[in-house]
């Protein structure tokens, strides 16, 4: 068959075990019928306390799938009406990053959301010139 690394901001993790349900099930499937699915689930660095520190004691890596998943990191800039651009742009940094570092080698990049997941694999995709392919959820 062939290997996938897929982006999944929406993705269940260690504290948030049903965000992003559609994201696993959809990969789920795909390990199930032969596909090499690697999971890569950025999380924003987040500090020891407050509201959003529970994502500063997620592990670097997740093996409850059927598949890999790794958490790295980037800046989720606040107020997001003003920085969101910037998120997307760390996120994208930061799944280059953990590319480089992992030596995976897809087939195919796949992004669970259009934005940031797609948008952040874009520039790994044209770099590496791998096929990059992207959910749109919603309604027009």
């Amino acid at each position: 068959m062939y290997d996938l690394v897929a982006s999944a901001v929406n993705h269940p993790d260690q504290h948030r075990r049903l965000w992003g349900v559609f994201n696993r099930r959809s990969l789920d499937a795909l390990s199930r019928h032969g596909v090499d699915v690697s999971a890569v689930v950025p999380r924003p660095h987040a500090p020891p306390v407050g509201p959003y520190s529970t994502y500063h004691s997620l592990p670097a890596t997740d093996d409850r799938f059927q598949y890999p998943v790794a958490h790295p990191r980037f800046f989720y800039l606040l107020p997001m009406s003003l920085f969101y651009h910037l998120s997307g742009d760390s996120m994208a940094r930061s799944l280059r990053s953990w590319y480089d570092r992992t030596g995976e080698t897809p087939d195919v990049l796949h992004g669970c959301h259009l934005y940031p997941d797609g948008y952040g694999l874009l520039g790994l995709a044209r770099r590496e010139s791998l096929p990059l392919t992207a959910y749109a959820h919603g309604t027009i």
